[in-house]
């Protein structure tokens, strides 16, 4: 049975300057799993509000994502 796959990107805001800086930062999330946890956490929270906002749009509560 095959299921279907949608991929997701969601971007931060945030400038973490140059690439030193970026490194450093994705270096933290590995070190800390809270932060990690937190960041996929508002990540997820985007995405279900997009998914909302989608249903609202189209007034059907029960639209395919």
């Amino acid at each position: 049975m095959r299921l279907p796959l949608t991929r997701l990107t969601v971007v931060a805001t945030r400038d973490l300057g140059g690439a030193a800086e970026a490194q450093a930062w994705l270096g933290g999330l590995d070190r800390d799993p809270e932060a990690a946890e937190a960041f996929v956490d508002r990540a997820l929270g985007v995405v279900n509000g997009a998914l909302r906002a989608q249903a609202a749009s189209a007034r059907d509560p029960y639209v395919r994502e």
